[in-house]
């Protein structure tokens, strides 16, 4: 009964009209459009009459939102960026494990729950558009990747401090582990497709860095 109640204010209220949401979802729909047209096509080759029509919206409707593509590809990256940062400060924790639990623990977590959303599809499109727009790049790099080190840096710092890890850079250290990652994300979205052979992507994490951690251990396990 209470749910039929809200279901009719929601309808009868004056100031909040049916297609208000559909109107505020859409830039967000035009930008998901531009960002699958993008990662398939490239920048240059994509129209925006081809992120029009993927959006199913009128190309003068682009307008209403974005200057241009160059605008659209701008703001589509740093909607993914502000969205990811506020995921990672959300789901910030204290854990009090040893260095090779949490290295273990937050990169099968990243994976999960950050890698297979839209935020994986930036690194394929940032390192394919680069140079076409620095800012953007420098940007990402300042507000996602060098974060992301500092944090895996730090995991590795304390694990040399406390002498579970030998005596490493922990900067260093912290590209070597995420660099795999990164390029795994861009292999899906360039040449897995067309491999034959299927890779397992959780395996190849567990993998990468399990031995990452047998190199950092002071004294490796035999396991």
């Amino acid at each position: 009964m209470r749910d039929q109640n809200n279901k009719s204010n929601v309808e009868t209220t004056p100031h909040e009209p049916r297609w208000r949401r559909r109107k505020d979802d859409r830039p967000r729909e035009i930008m998901d459009a531009a960002l699958e047209m993008f990662l398939e096509r490239g920048f240059a080759a994509t129209r925006l009459e081809d992120i029009a029509t993927k959006a199913s919206v009128t190309k003068g409707t682009l307008f209403i939102y974005f200057e241009n593509k160059e605008d659209l590809y701008k703001s589509l990256v740093r909607e993914n960026m502000k969205e990811l940062k506020a995921f990672q400060e959300e789901n910030k924790f204290d854990i009090h494990i040893s260095s090779q639990e949490t290295l273990l623990f937050l990169t099968n977590n990243w994976w999960k729950s950050v890698a297979n959303s839209d935020y994986g599809k930036l690194p394929k499109l940032i390192v394919s558009e680069a140079a076409n727009f620095p800012d953007i790049t420098k940007e990402y790099l300042e507000e996602v990747s060098r974060p992301g080190r500092a944090g895996i840096a730090e995991i590795v710092r304390r694990g040399v401090e406390s002498g579970e890890f030998r005596k490493v850079d922990p900067a260093l250290a912290a590209r070597v582990i995420m660099a795999p990652l990164f390029m795994l994300l861009i292999w899906r979205y360039s040449v897995a497709p067309f491999d034959e052979d299927a890779l397992n992507e959780i395996e190849y994490v567990n993998t990468h860095i399990k031995m990452a951690i047998q190199g950092l251990l002071a004294r490796p396990s035999a396991a």
